[in-house]
């Protein structure tokens, strides 16, 4: 019901315009409306033939300076030109001017003084190729660029990883993440330089891991300095772990000749997390387990803590079970 209500409405409504246009109480009007679009079309078509005059905005884009260049002064981004053609052409000009950037090679205005002037009128003929031959160009603004050139030192810096590292479950991290190259060479002016001891990738979250994953990442970057490379690799080794555990023996650390140090109990359970790759290669001799005898002799009678003095560097979440034990002293 809704829909054919709706439908009644439109035929009546577009009923009641058709004969509004159409009678002669309104002629008058769309006469005018059509002679005002023809007046229109001849203006145009007028205007399309009559040279005149327009300024056009070209963007300008820099050629890639050498990693121990920097720019101290203000670029830039476009020229305002002023240009003479038919009407019809200059409005293509405006279409097409984002296709036609004005492209300045800086290093080879460079002077031994690190002072550059670019008078832009040089670049008259490049920005002519994007006008018919009849065209002209009366004004570019503006007309000169001053270029400040610094040359920068160098150093090598180490590169620190700035990520968050999660894991799928029952998945761990075989190994520390590497980075290559480990260091970049950083361009800057000697003030920034003197005080930078690292550079940073940028802050990145790596969720749900449960492979080795290698990415390449940018670096943050400082201003006034460049690096090379602007990217690194960074390799993070990912398997899927089991758990292990040995009996391992209590040995005795700091002891003097003379003397056996008895400890009870004299095993102790060490549980941990390794990688699949690494189970079949992980015995009880990689593990150490002591009790500091010099400890002993000052808290005498005291429950004595046992501290896990050797361990893989591929193994985590190290447990041991118990972590104190009773000690007896035997002079031989």
């Amino acid at each position: 019901m809704k829909e054919n209500s709706f439908w009644k409405r439109a035929w009546h409504y577009s009923g009641k315009t058709l004969r509004f246009l159409l009678s002669a109480k309104r002629s008058e009007i769309l006469t005018f409306l059509l002679f005002l679009f023809i007046a229109t079309l001849f203006w145009f078509l007028e205007n399309s033939q009559t040279v005149n005059e327009t300024v056009i905005s070209y963007p300008v884009k820099y050629r890639d300076l050498p990693e121990s260049v920097t720019i101290t002064s203000e670029l830039i981004q476009s020229v305002q030109v002023t240009v003479r053609d038919k009407g019809m052409h200059l409005y293509g000009y405006h279409f097409q001017r984002k296709s036609h950037p004005l492209e300045i090679d800086l290093m080879s205005w460079k002077t031994p003084e690190g002072v550059g002037r670019i008078p832009l009128s040089r670049y008259e003929n490049v920005l002519s190729q994007a006008l018919r031959p009849e065209a002209q160009i009366l004004r570019i603004q503006p007309d000169s660029l001053r270029v400040y050139y610094v040359e920068k030192e160098s150093r090598d810096v180490p590169v620190r990883l700035n990520a968050a590292i999660d894991l799928a479950p029952q998945y761990m991290q075989a190994g520390q993440a590497v980075l290559s190259p480990p260091t970049v060479k950083v361009f800057a002016p000697h003030a920034i330089l003197d005080t930078l001891q690292r550079v940073e990738t940028v802050a990145t979250v790596f969720k749900g891991l449960n492979d080795t994953t290698t990415a390449m990442l940018q670096l943050k970057s400082i201003d006034g300095a460049r690096f090379s490379p602007q990217q690194v690799e960074v390799f993070i080794p990912v398997e899927a772990y089991t758990e292990a555990s040995f009996e391992v023996p209590v040995v005795a650390r700091n002891l003097p000749a003379g003397i056996t140090l008895r400890t009870f109990p004299a095993r102790v359970k060490v549980s941990f997390l390794v990688g699949i790759s690494q189970y079949a290669a992980i015995s009880a001799d990689d593990f150490e387990l002591s009790i500091d005898y010099e400890r002993l002799t000052e808290h005498p009678g005291e429950l004595q803590p046992i501290v896990l003095s050797r361990v893989p560097s591929h193994i985590s979440r190290i447990r041991i079970s118990p972590q104190q034990a009773d000690c007896l002293i035997e002079i031989n």
